[in-house]
């Protein structure tokens, strides 16, 4: 963990790559379901 005052700039890059990080791992979630409905969508068309 980060002391001192939490306005520091190395905190703050800190929360960015974390937000970051999270908006990736979000955005590859939705992707995954997407492709699993797809995959699910095929199979009962057959």
């Amino acid at each position: 963990m980060i002391y001192g005052e939490p306005e520091t700039p190395r905190f703050l890059v800190a929360l960015q790559r974390l937000k970051r990080l999270q908006r990736k791992k979000e955005r590859q979630t939705r992707l995954a379901k997407q492709r699993v409905r797809a995959v699910l969508r095929k199979m009962r068309a057959c």
